[in-house]
């Protein structure tokens, strides 16, 4: 794969998160949907990604340089995000709402704490 191929790989990728965050955010403001996010989805789910953000800062500021693999969980949390923006959208039934935040929100806590033991272990690499 190119130098090319892969920032526009990189690009495609953030345009993505970015249009999950405005998602998750805008169905989080109770303006007339159906139904909307409880408040507390949008906090798990911007604090996990400005804890990433931070520690990938800190690790390169230290460091020099970062290693950024994407993790299994990790993949598996933005579907899980995803099928919640889609099941407010669709106006699913509450009930079905519900479990699917409450798995996303798991899903969210446990690739956040993987990305920080990675992290950890990162910094300990590498001296």
């Amino acid at each position: 794969m190119s130098v090319f191929s892969s920032m526009a790989l990189a690009r495609s990728a953030e345009d993505l998160i970015s249009l999950l965050t405005t998602a998750v955010l805008t169905l989080s403001l109770p303006v007339g949907l159906p139904e909307h996010f409880p408040f507390w989805f949008p906090i798990v789910t911007l604090t996990r990604d400005f804890i990433i953000l931070a520690g990938t800062l800190i690790i390169f500021m230290l460091h020099g340089s970062i290693e950024i693999k994407p993790a299994l969980a990790g993949k598996v949390t933005t579907c899980a995000q995803m099928l919640c923006v889609i099941l407010a959208l669709l106006v699913a039934p509450a009930p079905v709402l519900f479990w699917a935040l409450g798995a996303a929100t798991v899903l969210t806590c446990v690739s956040g704490a993987q990305y920080v033991a990675r992290g950890f272990r990162q910094m300990n690499e590498q001296g």
